[in-house]
């Protein structure tokens, strides 16, 4: 019987360690946790390297509403406008860069409720997008006179990132 309780006083930890492991995956799977991929997103650039980005998109056609709504006939125009500043740094001597993001949108939409024909105009400043990568293998921080010369530069090797 002694021999039981030493053995049990042994699995406690392993225990404790699964059930946390096991409440923070179900936390993710339950939340529906998702990434946004930028393609080259963490392709390695010197240090340094600013980027300005400014864009336009125009979308249009039929919105799906919630079936239990008595919304029907939905049709919508947008325009988005946006910009973006990237900058690249050395973090812990791993290539880095920051993100920021701000889209406008505006247009209209139009459809039918309860059989009423209605109409609406917007417009307004969309989320807010900030992303932190940071290259966690592979891809060292390297200066804009090394580019040339570094060895990565010359040949393409495999790397590994991660971003926030």
């Amino acid at each position: 019987m002694h021999d039981e309780s030493r053995i049990s006083r042994k699995l406690y930890p392993a225990v404790f360690v699964f059930i946390i492991v096991w409440a923070m995956f179900g936390q993710l799977a339950a939340g529906g946790i998702a990434q946004e991929l930028s393609p080259r997103s963490f392709w390695p650039a010197p240090k340094g390297t600013k980027v300005a980005v400014f864009g336009y998109s125009y979308s249009s056609g039929d919105v799906l509403m919630d079936p239990s709504l008595p919304i029907y006939g939905g049709e919508s125009r947008i325009h988005t406008g946006f910009m973006a500043y990237m900058q690249t740094f050395s973090l812990w001597g791993r290539t880095s860069n920051f993100v920021i993001e701000l889209p406008y949108s505006w247009g209209n939409s139009k459809g039918f409720f309860l059989e009423y024909p209605i109409k609406g105009d917007f417009s307004g400043f969309n989320d807010l997008g900030v992303t932190l990568a940071v290259n966690l293998f592979g891809a060292p921080s390297i200066d804009w006179l090394n580019v040339y010369c570094h060895p990565f530069a010359r040949k393409q090797k495999e790397h590994k990132g991660s971003s926030h």
